[in-house]
């Protein structure tokens, strides 16, 4: 590698370093200044507003890179085009392919960095800012969210599973409800789809199984109130850019199954 590759490496990478972790951190802080009105009144610690903080800059790192990038190589060139720089290579018989042949590699390795950054490390930090929020906010885990599939507590007690839920339209589809008394389990209730209607909940296609009585009820429709409502657990509820490729396909695939085929 030729001397002067190395220097515009090293000025590409640190103009790079400085733009993304500086702007990121600024970004980061002021997250926490814009969530500091609703965290205040549940006096919470200092060191989980710093974690908070910190888990926040791998998704503006991910946001920020190729902005970044884009910057840092206008801003190399563009000096070294104002300091003669590129005129003094083209006397010395130099090829202007070969100075830049390293920037294509190290752009092949920027995109990978990045495509783990986005995979692996920003779904991570995610997580862990949703946990810190309620830990500050002293709110326990309304669901467990995994795929696609919520898993929660009833207001009646029961245990309810959600196998699609869909936070902008409140409908879920494919809901299980069961019920358990000291003997063990009572009654299970399956619906097609569920519908938030404001004060609870309508399902629809529903299948109620009597366990004591060796019963089934097929009804069309059915009020319940004893799932809480959405605004309840839709905060736990992930976000695409909280997914992994993995997951993000399993759950595309269950939408599709479940006919939402444009979202």
């Amino acid at each position: 590698m030729l001397i002067i590759q190395r220097m515009y490496i090293k000025e590409f990478l640190k103009t790079l370093l400085i733009l993304t972790f500086g702007i990121s951190v600024v970004f980061s802080i002021i997250g926490i200044i814009d969530k500091i009105d609703d965290f205040m009144p549940h006096k919470p610690e200092f060191s989980l507003l710093i974690k908070y903080t910190l888990f926040s800059i791998p998704r503006y790192i991910h946001y920020l890179l190729p902005m970044a990038i884009l910057l840092s190589g206008l801003f190399i060139f563009s000096q070294a085009i104002k300091r003669k720089e590129i005129v003094v290579i083209k006397a010395a018989s130099g090829k202007l392919k070969r100075i830049l042949a390293p920037f294509v590699v190290m752009g092949l390795m920027i995109t990978l960095f990045a495509f783990s950054l986005g995979e692996i490390i920003v779904p991570a930090s995610s997580k862990k800012i949703h946990a810190i929020k309620n830990k500050i906010m002293k709110k326990g885990k309304a669901a467990a969210f995994k795929e696609g599939t919520l898993y929660m507590r009833g207001r009646d007690g029961s245990v309810v599973r959600i196998s699609l839920f869909l936070p902008d339209k409140n409908i879920s589809k494919e809901v299980s409800i069961f019920k358990f008394d000291a003997d063990g389990l009572k009654e299970r209730i399956d619906a097609e789809i569920a519908e938030w209607e404001g004060s609870a909940w309508k399902l629809k296609e529903v299948t109620v199984y009597d366990i004591a009585a060796g019963t089934t009820k097929i009804l069309k429709e059915k009020a319940y109130e004893g799932i809480e409502s959405p605004k309840i657990f839709q905060e736990d509820v992930w976000k695409v850019e909280e997914m992994t490729m993995p997951e993000l396909i399993k759950y595309q695939r269950r939408l599709t199954e479940a006919g939402f085929k444009n979202i």
